[in-house]
Parts: C-alpha cells; structure tokens; sequence
C-alpha cells in the first residue's frame, strides 16, 4: 500500500509515522518562525503541530511487525506498507 502525506516546511527529522493495529499515526511539528519586522506585521497561516490519524483497509492485530519505508522529498512523505498476506481488501 502507498500513501503520500504532504508535509511541506517540516523536516524529515520532526515527523513521526506509527501504525497500530488499522491506524496509522502521521504527527510532526515544526519550529516557530522568529521574524522581526518593523512596520506592518504579516502572520502566517501554517501549523506548528500537525497530528492525524488514518484508518487502513487492513489491520495488523494478529502480532505482526509492520515494517514500511518511507521517503521525504519536496514536501511529500511517500509511504510504503506491506499488506498482511491473510487480509482482503474489498473494491468498491
């Protein structure tokens, strides 16, 4: 299974991805910009903290090690799970 999480302005470093039984657990958190302006103040509408939670099409409950890579670069985690051999995924 693929998953693409965009995840621009954090580094690679700041972001955590955890499955658990069917959920996946995507957190990541980026430092406070520190600006000084003199004048007009422009904020920025970016979170410093971001953690979601997804539900996968198939649970790993049975006591196997789900062991993915992932790859980060331009902004996008690119996530690659194995599916658990005895699971069905239905189309719909």
């Amino acid at each position: 299974m693929v998953v693409r999480i965009d995840l621009p302005g954090f580094r690679k470093e700041n972001i955590n991805l955890r499955v658990v039984e069917e959920i996946l657990t995507i957190s990541a958190k980026r430092e406070e910009e520190q600006q000084r302006h003199i004048g007009t103040q422009y904020y920025r509408q970016r979170p410093i903290n971001i953690t979601r939670k997804v539900v996968l099409p198939f649970s790993t409950s049975d006591g196997e090690k789900v062991v993915g890579t992932a790859v980060y670069k331009d902004g996008v985690v690119t996530l690659r799970i194995p599916i658990p051999k005895s699971s069905y995924i239905s189309i719909t």
